[in-house]
C-alpha cells in the first residue's frame, strides 16, 4: 500500500466511504480523494472499495455496477483521465503505436468520419466536472497557504488583518511591538533597593554581591551604572556571573 494510499485511510473513521455529496477537488471521496485518483506503477486505487487493480475498467461494471464514465464522473476525474496504472497505460500505448501503418489502421482510416463524430457529440461532454482549471487553483491556493502566505492574521499593535509570515503587518507595528516589549520588561524588571546600591558602592563591586543581584534579576546596566563603568568594562569583569550557579553569599 503506497504512502497516499495510507494517508487518506486513515483520515477517514475505520474503513467505511465518505458520503457523497457537494464536493472540491481534494476532499475525501469513498476511499480515495474527490477529482484524483491514486495511480501507481502497477495497479490503481478504486474509490469505491479499499483494493488496488491494474485496471479499474471491468472491476467497476462487475463489482460496482458503474462504467468507466460513470465512475469518472461520479468522484470527479477527467474524462480523458486512463482508469490504469502507468506501467498498463504504457503498454497499451506501444501496442497502439505499432498497429499504425497496419492493414486493419488503413481501414479504420478510410471509414472514420471525424467532422460528423464531433457534431454527434454533447458539449456537456467536452467539459469535465474537475477542469483543469479548477485543479491548478487549488494548487495555487495549497501552495499559497504552505508559504504561509494565505493565512490571514490580525496585527496585534494595530488590529488590521494581514497575510504573511511576519508578527505585525508593517515594520512601524514592529518597531512599535518592539518597544512596547522592552516597556513592559522595564516594568517587570527588578530594581536595585537603596542598601544594595551601597553595598555595591562600598565593595566597588563584589563579583558575590553582583553575580546575587544578576540572578535576582537585576540588570547589568543598572549594576554598572551604579559602579560608574561602562557596560563593556562590566562585561569584561562579570561575564562569568551570569552563568555562576553557585551562590552562597547573601546581599547585606
Amino acid at each position: 500500500m503506497t504512502t497516499f494510499r495510507r494517508r487518506v485511510l486513515k483520515a477517514m473513521s475505520g474503513h467505511e466511504p465518505v458520503p457523497t455529496g457537494s464536493k472540491q477537488v481534494g476532499d475525501p471521496d469513498g476511499y480515495g480523494l474527490y477529482g484524483i485518483l491514486d495511480r501507481g506503477q502497477d495497479s490503481v486505487a478504486c474509490h469505491e472499495c479499499p483494493e488496488r487493480f491494474a485496471s479499474l475498467g471491468a472491476h467497476t461494471i462487475l463489482a460496482h455496477g458503474e462504467t468507466a464514465a460513470q465512475y469518472r464522473q461520479a468522484h470527479g476525474l477527467p474524462r480523458t483521465m486512463p482508469l490504469t496504472s502507468i506501467s498498463l497505460s504504457a503498454q497499451r500505448s506501444q501496442e497502439s503505436s505499432a498497429r499504425v501503418g497496419s492493414s486493419q489502421w488503413k481501414k479504420f482510416e478510410k471509414a472514420r468520419d471525424p467532422l460528423a463524430a464531433s457534431l454527434s457529440r454533447d458539449p456537456a461532454s467536452f467539459t469535465s466536472p474537475s477542469s483543469q482549471a479548477d485543479r491548478s487553483a487549488l494548487m495555487r491556493e495549497v501552495n499559497h497557504n504552505r508559504s504561509g502566505q494565505g493565512h490571514v492574521k490580525t496585527c496585534p499593535v494595530c488590529g488590521a488583518e494581514y497575510r504573511g509570515r511576519n508578527r505585525t503587518c508593517s515594520s512601524e507595528c514592529a518597531i512599535s511591538a518592539q518597544r512596547q516589549g522592552a516597556r513592559e520588561q522595564s516594568a517587570h524588571r527588578r530594581r536595585l533597593a537603596t542598601e544594595e546600591i551601597e553595598s555595591l558602592r562600598t565593595t566597588g563591586g563584589d563579583p558575590l554581591i553582583v553575580r546575587a543581584l544578576l540572578r535576582e534579576g537585576c540588570t547589568a546596566t543598572e549594576i554598572s551604572s551604579v559602579l560608574g563603568i561602562s557596560k563593556s568594562t562590566f562585561s569584561r569583569r562579570f561575564s562569568h556571573s551570569r552563568n555562576n550557579s553557585q551562590i552562597s553569599h547573601i546581599i547585606p
